[in-house]
């Protein structure tokens, strides 16, 4: 009886255990792909409100807004 109990509670621990390194490894796969997203979007904004280049901060000349 003891011996059902202590298997039970390791397959269920391991199954708990395998689940959450597959969720934790595609939710950091997702979030490293979010940040890199958002990433070129904040630059794309913040050169074209400030027409400056955020990278090396030259400016745009020549350039005009409609």
């Amino acid at each position: 009886m003891m011996g059902k109990v202590i298997l039970t509670f390791l397959m269920l621990n391991t199954v708990f255990l395998i689940g959450y390194s597959v969720g934790r490894r595609m939710g950091l796969k997702q979030g490293e792909k979010q940040g890199y997203n958002q990433g070129k979007a904040l630059l794309r904004l913040k050169a074209n409100t400030s027409r400056t280049c955020p990278i090396c901060n030259k400016t745009a000349s020549g350039v005009t807004r409609n």
